[in-house]
């Protein structure tokens, strides 16, 4: 298992009763493509197992992470150590709750992939998440990078979200989340169980507008592509993708690695690129960026399994 301590397999197979596979290949798992095998792949489906499997790797100070549609991580070729969980079934619902003639509150799973909510609040006639249109992750990992676009952000209409932290569950409202570009307080060992927003009633006619001009403003992304959407963050008043163009760097490449010619800040994998050519080539960009404007890029990705510095 690529080096890891394996000591602590043998007792938590025996004592964690959920679906599980070892030395999995985390390229399987992320939109990227690529990224070494995670040392314990498990899959959730709901509170119960995955409080269990959380105390579990707490007590015994096992590294644990959550993914969801990976597409928002780089996985380092090496892998990952510890446990990686996927969460499924019971966290992946949408549950109608109060009602009134305006809006609807709903309570959504976390594992619930954005694309799923997006199309039911569509069909129930209900509008304010259309700024997620176009964006491949799930509610829960939305929620922790509060994943937006210049139309709107997951937070806008986010009333509380239950999470775990160690051994406790809780509601939290969306105000004591830290919510802001690209950035929450949610820490790396808390997990986004579900999640309650309000949304509003409109017309047939409103909603399809609403989600086609949605789609519209999102034309330019990239369609088709293994990537894990916009590398980087805007700066202040500024866009990434329009300083790495002026840097020159739009279309170069690393191997198989490659600066989107559609969109400059999607790095692709046009091939059978290593993570650690995305890496070398993101490092690069940010390089020619500095050089020609002095300003420093701030990952957006989450880089997981490599080491300081790398």
């Amino acid at each position: 298992m690529s080096g890891f301590d394996t000591s602590w397999v043998p007792e938590f197979e025996r004592q964690v009763g959920c679906r599980m596979q070892s030395n999995v290949p985390m390229s399987r798992c992320t939109t990227f493509g690529v990224g070494g095998p995670a040392q314990m792949l498990v899959w959730i489906d709901n509170e119960s197992e995955l409080s269990q499997v959380w105390q579990y790797a707490s007590s015994r100070r096992i590294a644990r992470r959550v993914i969801g549609k990976g597409s928002n991580v780089l996985v380092s070729d090496r892998g990952l150590s510890g446990i990686t969980v996927k969460l499924t079934g019971n966290l992946s619902t949408i549950r109608p709750l109060d009602v009134s003639a305006g809006y609807l509150d709903v309570e959504v799973g976390c594992g619930c992939s954005l694309g799923k909510l997006l199309a039911w609040a569509r069909t129930q006639g209900l509008g304010g998440l259309e700024g997620l249109v176009g964006i491949p992750g799930t509610v829960g990992g939305a929620i922790k990078c509060s994943a937006g676009t210049k139309i709107g952000c997951i937070g806008d209409h986010l009333l509380e979200a239950r999470m775990l932290s160690r051994k406790r569950i809780g509601w939290h409202k969306a105000t004591k989340l830290g919510l802001g570009y690209r950035r929450s307080t949610i820490g790396s060992l808390s997990v986004v169980v579900s999640a309650r927003f309000r949304l509003v009633r409109k017309t047939s006619t409103e909603v399809a507008e609403s989600y086609e001009n949605a789609r519209k403003a999102r034309g330019n992304q990239p369609r088709g592509v293994r990537s894990a959407g916009c590398f980087f963050k805007n700066p202040k008043k500024r866009s990434a993708g329009a300083l790495i163009e002026a840097s020159g760097c739009k279309g170069i490449r690393l191997g198989d690695a490659m600066v989107s010619l559609q969109h400059a800040n999607y790095i692709v994998n046009a091939g059978k690129a290593k993570a650690q050519d995305i890496l070398r080539l993101a490092h690069k960009v940010m390089y020619c960026v500095r050089h020609q404007s002095g300003i420093h890029l701030e990952r957006e990705v989450e880089l997981w399994g490599w080491t300081r510095g790398g």
